[in-house]
């Protein structure tokens, strides 16, 4: 079972503002390579620095659309969630303590990590489901980087209650 955690307008918002952001600042390169440089930018002059400037922006692009292509999902043993390539996070259903909807606020978009071990993965900033954790659990930004083990996690739905009741009905149904 699949939750989504952006609505459809706000999908297209942001891939929107992602192309946005790779057309300013090819945009940008066009300006500069005709004036040229500008502060602290410099045009790419060789195939290589070309290749780079593209797979950099391609990176970016991909890092930015793919947030809009995911959804956090209910396997059969774990819930996962994810926000693009930027965090994939697997809970094993005997590790969550308690599901409940929140008024926390997180303090900004994205993943952020609080002081107290709370990850906050999250598109906006209504629809918030707690999940505290039995034993605390490491994960990884863009597969990668290593955070702190974290106590509770903090995601934004589009529909809350369906996912808490689903979440609910899973661990009830694997006897917690």
């Amino acid at each position: 079972m699949k939750f989504s955690y952006m609505s459809s307008s706000a999908k297209w918002t942001f891939g929107l503002l992602a192309l946005a952001i790779v057309l300013f600042t090819a945009a940008m390169l066009v300006v500069a390579q005709q004036a040229g440089p500008v502060g602290v930018m410099r045009v790419p002059r060789t195939f290589g620095q070309w290749l780079g400037f593209a797979a950099s922006m391609g990176f970016v692009l991909a890092l930015l659309a793919s947030v809009g292509l995911t959804r956090h999902e209910l396997g059969g043993r774990a819930l996962i969630l994810r926000q693009g390539l930027l965090i994939r996070c697997v809970i094993p259903f005997a590790n969550i303590g308690s599901v409940r909807e929140t008024a926390r606020m997180p303090f900004g978009l994205g993943v952020r990590v609080g002081p107290d071990r709370t990850i906050f993965i999250n598109t906006a900033v209504t629809n918030l489901v707690a999940i505290d954790l039995k034993e605390p659990m490491r994960f990884r930004l863009l597969f990668l980087v290593p955070l702190w083990k974290m106590r509770h996690v903090v995601v934004n739905v589009t529909d809350p209650a369906a996912f808490i009741q689903s979440i609910r009905y899973r661990l009830a149904d694997s006897g917690r």
